[in-house]
């Protein structure tokens, strides 16, 4: 066992990460996904299960301790602030709009969340959480090509999955407050930072040739960030995620290999 995965089981087993920890390492890293099909078949973290992650991330800061509670009511808020700030903003909306939009009462809301502050410290964290979550698995690979294409491959298929969260974390980043913007700000950084180590290690084995690593990595990092800041360009285009993937992986191996030869 790697020290990525031996951190991963010791922290799993002090109780600092959710339950779910390690289902996306083992499931993913057992087949070679090929689609996003393939990958909605193994991720973890879809549909309800986002929300139950929340409550496993967040519970200490979530007043109500009843599971079924509180993870029904932050799907129906979740809901309806993407689709209200899709139609207004973040800023406009209010505590009332929600109530007004789930049903749920004024109180319900404050046994979930202490404010609408909140609901961007919670999708941070959740960003946060399933960004590090990817790293601690595409680790588990060893050769730094394949590596690179299973990080990008998965890192695009989970923001189609939860285009929503991801997109409202970059529209909203600036409402977020000191180091709360600037942790936000990290999670990308970090990312381009994780790409560029892969450039690295695949220079030192002598799989990659690159000359600047940190530019290579944030041509990645953007076009992984184009898709879902503007899927209704790729819609209107009728380019699908597997094709947007095919076509990320083919640049990726010009930049690195001169070539557009499968990795």
């Amino acid at each position: 066992m790697n020290s990525a995965a031996h951190l991963i089981n010791q922290e799993a087993s002090e109780g600092t990460l959710p339950n779910s920890m390690g289902s996306l390492l083992c499931k993913q890293l057992e087949i070679r996904i090929d689609s996003y099909e393939q990958f909605l078949q193994v991720f973890p973290y879809s549909g309800d299960a986002i929300y139950q992650l929340i409550f496993e991330l967040c519970g200490s800061s979530i007043k109500t301790k009843k599971q079924r509670f509180a993870v029904a009511n932050l799907k129906s808020i979740f809901e309806a602030t993407f689709k209200i700030c899709s139609q207004s903003s973040f800023h406009a909306m209010s505590l009332r709009n929600l109530c007004d939009a789930t049903g749920i009462s004024m109180g319900g809301l404050y046994s979930c969340i202490k404010g609408k502050y909140q609901l961007l410290l919670l999708v941070k964290e959740l960003v946060r959480f399933l960004s590090d979550e990817m790293h601690c698995a595409a680790l588990q690979i060893e050769s730094p090509s394949e590596r690179l294409e299973w990080f990008i491959r998965n890192n695009i298929y989970m923001t189609t999955l939860l285009q929503p969260w991801f997109f409202f974390l970059y529209v909203e980043t600036h409402s977020l407050e000191g180091p709360d913007q600037l942790d936000s700000k990290e999670i990308e950084l970090d990312t381009i930072n994780r790409v560029e180590k892969i450039l690295e290690q695949g220079i030192c084995k002598g799989e990659f040739n690159v000359n600047d690593t940190a530019t290579v990595a944030t041509i990645f990092f953007s076009m992984e960030q184009e898709w879902y800041m503007k899927p209704w360009k790729y819609r209107g285009l009728g380019v699908g995620v597997d094709q947007y993937v095919e076509t990320l992986l083919e640049t990726s191996h010009t930049l690195i290999h001169g070539t557009t030869q499968p990795v």
